[in-house]
């Protein structure tokens, strides 16, 4: 999906996802938010980077209790909606496969969360995104990804054959047992979480 169709699913994504809970590729997605606040320490000092913010699903609640959150997306629609619920959250509009923006660069967060945006790009702009994101942590600080992904290449290939029907080629979806191989190869601490069949927290900190 392009930035266009993003902008237009902006006004009903809540929803969208609500009604999808059963089934590839959303099945799991809302015990995966909940885990994610179970693995943050949440304070008024507190500052969360949310990459592909969306419209704030991830970290509304987080910013109900105190966080000071700090956004990026490229659907300038999705910001709209993340504003409203966050009216004094940070949001910046850019394209994260150009890498961390520049007006992020010198900014410390203790945690760097993501929801259901590692899918749409392709396992290197992962990792180049990862490493990146690394240099943005605080001692200590912690890198939180739930997202589409499978424990092994069977899995993921028994799930596509099982809904061949709606499966979408044009998506990168982690395996996690490569994926920790790769990140471990290059200095990071990993833990995997499976959520359900099809969804997953990778939690990253550095050594």
């Amino acid at each position: 999906m392009d930035k266009h169709q993003f902008d237009v699913w902006s006004t009903n994504y809540d929803e969208t996802v609500k009604k999808s809970t059963e089934g590839y590729p959303f099945e799991g997605y809302e015990k995966a938010i909940q885990a994610i606040y179970c693995l943050i320490q949440n304070d008024s000092n507190t500052k969360i980077l949310d990459l592909g913010i969306g419209t704030g699903t991830l970290t509304q609640k987080l910013y109900l209790e105190g966080a000071r959150i700090t956004g990026v997306d490229f659907s300038e629609k999705m910001l709209n909606q993340a504003k409203q619920k966050m009216p004094d959250a940070t949001l910046t509009e850019c394209d994260l496969n150009d890498g961390v923006p520049f007006v992020l660069q010198n900014m410390k967060f203790q945690y760097i969360v993501s929801a259901y945006a590692f899918h749409h790009w392709e396992d290197r702009q992962k990792i180049d995104l990862i490493k990146q994101c690394t240099d943005l942590l605080t001692p200590n600080g912690k890198i939180l990804i739930a997202d589409i992904m499978f424990s092994t290449l069977f899995d993921r290939e028994s799930c596509k054959k099982q809904y061949r029907n709606c499966w979408d080629d044009e998506e990168f979806y982690i395996l996690a047992d490569e994926f920790i191989r790769t990140l471990r190869s290059i200095g990071l601490v990993i833990k995997f979480h499976p959520i359900s069949f099809c969804c997953g927290i990778l939690e990253i900190s550095v050594r």
